[in-house]
């Protein structure tokens, strides 16, 4: 299987209702070795406002925006579909694709009547650099030189991230140049560090991120908190039974035997304090995860021993009842979004028929 890696430009932030203005891709095979490169643009559609901001980042004059000999948004999502769909099978990653290109892309193909799965569809999987790199700050801070901002915290931006690790960027914000950045950045993670480059590929399948966290009773877990990446030592509890890829694993840094006494309520506000014993973890957008003992000391958990956590992992496992509260509990803790009555924002209500995917391809 090739590698694709991929970038946007775009009119602005807002993913439902923004559009792209240009798009680039880089195939490569399973060494990074650049096998074929692609780019278009388009455009503006005429109902589109573009941010003044976004225009100022990625340098689009506002004289481009209506160029005649540029084709439409409409020709150039259908090229960018054929182009994916002949490099497919194919992993997909970018530079925080999975919370903003990759929906962008979604968003094009849905407003066009396309099937807009294709990146996690038909043998094609998905995976993120940006969440490499937070992780390996973390897990193999030796691997990547991450820079801070004025506010002395780490940025993850692309562009001041390749700067700090010698990558001479000579069109930042230009898609292709962006692409290049990535590949750039992901050569240093395989030299450096091959074995965490494995990994992440291993769990770029939503198969392979069930099978793993429902046969290991402890692994670590990278995740997120307000921008922050953290590691935690967890074991799986629960799957969303709406959306089999969520699934809930709990920190057993925490001793969960205190909470065998709680009440509903009490629960549910327990899961709320900060350490948080549940966390939620999205099996089809590659979450980053490693073998328990390969954990760091700065670890949360770590210093209760291997043991311990051992021992309170496989206490949750023979514990039905507790592990059905803690999922029922954390449930009740999500927000529930009505409908919304714009069409742009009812891409995920459900999936497309099969009849109407034969329409959609016969238009």
């Amino acid at each position: 299987m090739s590698l694709v890696f991929y970038d946007t430009e775009t009119t602005g932030t807002e993913i439902f209702f923004d559009q792209i203005l240009q798009f680039a891709a880089v195939r490569t095979d399973q060494d990074l070795n650049e096998i074929e490169r692609f780019q278009v643009r388009c455009r503006l559609l005429p109902h589109v406002v573009p941010a003044p901001a976004a225009m100022r980042v990625n340098g689009i004059k506002a004289c481009e925006l209506n160029d005649s000999g540029l084709p439409s948004h409409y020709e150039m999502i259908r090229s960018v579909r054929a182009k994916l769909l002949s490099w497919s099978p194919a992993l997909f990653i970018g530079w925080n694709s999975i919370a903003f290109d990759e929906n962008l892309v979604r968003q094009a193909l849905y407003k066009t009547l396309h099937n807009p799965y294709l990146t996690n569809s038909n043998g094609n999987s998905r995976s993120d650099a940006m969440r490499m790199a937070r992780a390996c700050s973390i897990l193999a801070p030796d691997v990547l030189h991450v820079p801070k901002d004025g506010c002395d915290r780490q940025t993850f931006s692309l562009h001041p991230v390749a700067r700090a690790n010698g990558f001479k960027h000579g069109h930042e914000h230009d898609a292709m140049a962006d692409v290049e950045a990535t590949i750039y950045l992901c050569r240093l993670l395989t030299e450096k560090r091959p074995d965490i480059w494995s990994l992440f590929m291993r769990f770029s399948t939503k198969a392979a991120v069930a099978a793993y966290i429902t046969d290991e009773s402890l692994f670590t877990f990278c995740g997120f908190l307000r921008g922050e990446p953290f590691l935690c030592i967890a074991t799986a509890i629960g799957q969303n039974e709406r959306n089999k890829a969520e699934w809930y694993v709990y920190d057993v840094g925490v001793d969960p035997e205190p909470l065998l006494t709680l009440s509903p309520t009490e629960l549910a506000g327990r899961l709320v304090q900060f350490p948080q014993p549940v966390r939620r973890l999205k099996s089809n957008a590659a979450p980053m995860l490693f073998p328990a003992e390969d954990a760091p000391a700065t670890c949360t958990g770590w210093e209760h021993g291997l043991h311990e956590l051992d021992r309170r992992a496989k206490a949750l496992q023979a514990d039905a009842t507790l592990r059905g509260r803690l999922v029922s509990a954390f449930q009740s803790l999500q927000e529930e979004y009505p409908g919304s009555p714009h069409i742009e924002k009812q891409i995920y209500d459900r999936f497309v028929e099969r009849v109407d995917e034969e329409l959609m391809e016969a238009f």
